[in-house]
């Protein structure tokens, strides 16, 4: 299972540090406001109504709100996730589907 890590969360940000395994695809999806996605470690690739994009380590992307998009891991991967929004209309960690417990022990080991 993917492991990921909370590192902002504000009403109007929220930035997610997370692992994507190889072979990985998310589902279709979309966010209401823009999204950025920064590969940190790995390769990825996103698919969209635009051709598709890889993100080799160090490369980044940014999403208008609303576009439908899948990302699959090329590699295992580490990828910065940034969502942001124009009104107070913020998703929860819950509503990502992020768990606390997960991202403790996935990031440090269960030491936190």
């Amino acid at each position: 299972a993917p492991a990921a890590k909370i590192l902002v969360h504000q009403p109007h940000l929220l930035a997610v540090l997370s692992t994507v395994a190889a072979g990985a695809v998310s589902e279709e999806h979309s966010e209401s406001g823009p999204i950025s996605i920064q590969t940190i470690i790995g390769k990825v690739r996103i698919a969209s109504a635009t051709p598709r994009i890889n993100l080799r380590a160090g490369s980044f992307l940014a999403l208008d709100p609303n576009v439908r998009h899948t990302h699959e891991g090329i590699e295992a991967s580490v990828v910065l996730f940034t969502f942001a929004w124009p009104t107070a209309q913020s998703a929860s960690h819950r509503e990502l589907g992020v768990h606390r417990g997960d991202l403790e022990s996935a990031f440090y080991g269960g030491d936190r």
